[in-house]
């Protein structure tokens, strides 16, 4: 991982943030349920599939200079699986919403506002947390893998 990562990370959310401010507010932005599903439902189902110290392994692997080829690969398996899990969660988050959505197309709509949010708003957070946490990191161990000197089998 380049170490001029944090800066195009916080250039990433300024501009993102910047945006959401010119569109009206950051606060129509923000949405607790649509936060827990792309947030909080893919972290325990992440963990049934590999350990804390898996995911650890995963992250300093990318930003040491030596990582074995074993911990690069357990590297790219750690994002490649988080970034599904990330988007699958946005996907239920459209489903959900829309199934709010039109359980309440007689009537409140207030409840169809809120599944509006849900359907719109969980597949955004999932793209944000892709393009700043999975790809990246996916991308820089794959890198690291292949730029190894050491045969490798593809991934």
């Amino acid at each position: 991982m380049r170490k001029s990562y944090a800066v195009w990370i916080v250039l990433f959310f300024g501009i993102a943030i910047l945006a959401w401010i010119l569109a009206g507010g950051v606060g129509m932005y923000l949405d607790l349920p649509s936060f827990a599903v792309v947030i909080v439902i893919p972290v325990p189902l992440i963990l049934s599939v590999f350990s804390g110290a898996d995911i650890r392994t995963a992250f300093s692997a990318v930003y040491r200079n030596d990582p074995s080829d074993a911990e690069l690969r357990t590297a790219v398996l750690v994002f490649r699986t988080w970034e599904r899990l990330i988007l699958l969660g946005g996907l239920f988050g459209v489903i959900s919403g829309a199934i709010a959505i039109f359980s309440n197309i007689s009537g409140n709509t207030e409840m169809i506002g809120k599944g509006l949010a849900l359907a719109l708003l969980s597949p955004l957070y999932a793209m944000i947390l892709t393009m700043a946490l999975t790809i990246p990191f996916h991308a820089a161990a794959r890198r690291k893998l292949v730029d190894s000197p050491r045969p490798i089998q593809d991934i």
